[in-house]
């Protein structure tokens, strides 16, 4: 787990001991937890999140994620402990999206690291190969035109160095098609990493925003 994962654990942890405290400033006139279920923006990750009162002489509250219909935790009589509820399971979600996405990113670089040797080796191999093909070309074409000066009776050794020169050809062709698909390859794996990493780093500002909201609604 990262440093940066552990913070959120403990916060997390620190969250729930100091449950009853927070509820006891909202009794005392704190934070006004009506406004802040119905005053969401789309950009809140809680705007997923629908808060519903039961009737009768003892109501309750139940916090309802909008995409799945699951509700979270058990009714409560009071309404910031519905909403914290929900607030720590987007925290939850979070920080296990972001352990993924790190250990996505720590496997794909390791998987460029292992295969970029290979790459490296393969490459000048392949363009070495070809260099060596296209000089065999040249030598078999002027074979080509030297057989042509001479009598029919080398057209038989012609048309072999033609089936040969043709056999190069096929190779020349197949290697460069190997060696785009490597290129393509490398390019791919690094436009995943930076898919990735630019995923990280908006995962990471969803968290921060989420941890300064929460320390706005403790005060």
């Amino acid at each position: 787990m990262t440093q940066f994962s552990k913070i959120f654990v403990l916060f997390s942890t620190v969250l729930s001991l100091l449950f009853l405290g927070i509820i006891s400033v909202n009794l005392a006139g704190g934070i006004n937890w009506e406004a802040e279920a119905a005053g969401r923006s789309d950009a809140d990750p809680l705007s997923k999140y629908y808060f519903t009162r039961s009737e009768g002489e003892n109501p309750t509250y139940t916090a309802t994620n909008g995409i799945t219909d699951k509700k979270e935790g058990s009714p409560s009589p009071v309404l910031a402990k519905k909403i914290l509820d929900a607030r720590k399971k987007i925290q939850t979600e979070q920080n296990a999206l972001l352990e993924q996405q790190e250990k996505d990113i720590k496997d794909y670089e390791a998987r460029i690291e292992a295969e970029k040797p290979l790459i490296q080796l393969d490459i000048p191999a392949i363009i070495k190969r070809i260099e060596n093909l296209h000089k065999q070309l040249e030598e078999i074409e002027q074979q080509i035109a030297e057989a042509q000066k001479i009598s029919t009776e080398k057209i038989k050794a012609t048309q072999v160095i033609e089936r040969n020169t043709s056999d190069r050809r096929l190779d020349v062709s197949r290697l460069k098609i190997e060696l785009d698909e490597l290129r393509t390859d490398r390019s791919r794996l690094e436009d995943q990493i930076v898919v990735m990493k630019d995923t990280l780093v908006r995962l990471k500002g969803i968290n921060i925003r989420l941890n300064n909201r929460n320390k706005q609604l403790k005060k």
